[in-house]
């Protein structure tokens, strides 16, 4: 077992090794980035093959994500400071990911489900908001249109809600497709309306991250049947709350 344990633990280190790589040597960006996504892969499919019958993509895409995100964002950015501390926050998830995956898979412990439904809530948050904040930037150093981001979006959007909506033994039926359709549009339109405000691209991909948020939670209560008024009230008083304080100490451009 802590043989494994390490395993999990040297992906994560090769994982931070890539990245490492990268800011030394730009021109390996997209290698170091293809090979990181490779053994992220081999990982999943590795732990499956022993251990479970899982479905590899679903619980390769929570890693994947957050790598790319962390990725793409921390090249937008000019503090090593926080390009190391996203890095190394990286490899961290990915270590704690996989080991909860092994000890699920491997002992059928079902508390480590739980445990990585919370991970994965937690990490969707800081990687959609990285995700976001890049694409938003996306702009300033590419001449894409308008019509081209918002389609980024709408794949974007359907990724993150397909990652927690349909995760270790959930069914995928109608109510479930319909709800991760209603979902990705609504997140993908207030991204587009979010392009149209002369804000800084960390703010909007703030704001999106709320709302995100906001719908993951009112999804989660729904299957709960946790879903009503009271719930509803508190939680879109704090969220408009946080949305009106980002907009009112925000920068506009």
């Amino acid at each position: 077992m802590q043989k494994k344990i390490w395993q999990f633990g040297f992906l994560a280190f090769l994982i931070w090794l890539l990245s490492q790589s990268f800011l030394r040597w730009p021109d390996f960006f997209f290698v170091a980035v293809s090979l990181s996504v490779l053994l992220v892969i081999l990982a999943v499919l590795k732990t499956i093959s022993r251990y479970g019958k899982a479905f590899w993509p679903r619980l390769a895409l929570s890693p994947i994500l957050f790598y790319l995100s962390a990725v793409f964002f921390s090249s937008i950015l000019i503090n090593n400071f926080w390009i190391q501390f996203i890095f190394t926050a990286c490899s961290v998830f990915i270590f704690i990911y996989f080991k909860n995956i092994y000890y699920h898979l491997a002992f059928g412990a079902p508390e480590r489900e739980i445990k990585l439904r919370k991970l994965i809530l937690s990490a969707s948050f800081l990687s959609f908001f990285a995700s976001a904040s890049a694409l938003y930037a996306l702009p300033i150093f590419l001449n894409l249109s308008f019509w081209l981001i918002f389609i980024f979006f709408i794949l974007l959007s359907f990724l993150f809600f397909f990652q927690i909506l349909t995760f270790i033994g959930d069914r995928k039926n109608k109510e479930e497709i319909l709800f991760l359709t209603i979902n990705s549009l609504v997140l993908s339109e207030t991204a587009g309306a979010l392009l149209l405000l002369p804000l800084s691209f960390n703010v909007r991909g703030l704001l999106l991250s709320l709302v995100f948020y906001s719908l993951v939670l009112f999804n989660n209560w729904r299957r709960e049947k946790r879903l009503n008024i009271k719930n509803l009230k508190w939680s879109l008083a704090i969220g408009i709350f946080l949305i009106l304080l980002i907009l009112l100490s925000a920068r506009w451009l």
